[in-house]
């Protein structure tokens, strides 16, 4: 049957939190930015990396037992992009839809990746990825901090 994801999406917010300096509020309101995030462009986009990492693994290495839980990962890590203090109008706005559509776009790929179908998974997550690319452009050349070891997936079923 179906294999709890919920460790996963767990070990992936902590490496999120734990990434962004937001340890400390976790417990008070696990959405809550921390004022050391603010405005810190680098490490709201390094939970992003990290899960298209593990994505390019996964898939890389035929698992889509976890497609579900990273793109919730990711829909959670890409959401309150938009509202970054460096963003004008208008890369605000592009932000917005590149955040809509890496929602529909990780959707659909988790709907085929639960349907055993590999190739049109595989197709969603490179338009995923290339929404994602997209939306890393928005911020500039903002450099990302050591990245946290991604989770291991490879004890997960196809």
């Amino acid at each position: 049957m179906f294999k709890s994801n919920l460790p996963l999406v767990s070990a992936l917010f902590a490496g999120a939190l734990f990434a962004t300096g937001s340890v400390t509020r976790a417990n008070e309101d696990h959405h809550a930015k921390s004022e050391s995030q603010t405005g810190s462009v680098a490490a709201n986009l390094d939970p992003v990396r990290a899960v298209m990492d593990s994505l390019d693994k996964d898939f890389a290495a035929d698992r889509l037992g976890n497609a579900h839980a990273l793109a919730e990962a990711l829909n959670d890590a890409v959401k309150d992009l938009d509202k970054d203090p460096s963003l004008d109008a208008a890369k605000k706005k592009r932000v917005q839809g590149y955040v809509k559509n890496i929602a529909h776009f990780a959707d659909e790929m988790h709907d085929a990746a639960d349907a055993k179908n590999a190739p049109v998974a595989l197709k969603w997550e490179k338009k995923l990825k290339t929404q994602v690319d997209l939306l890393v452009k928005q911020f500039g050349k903002a450099k990302t901090r050591t990245q946290p070891a991604a989770p291991d997936t490879a004890s997960e079923t196809k």
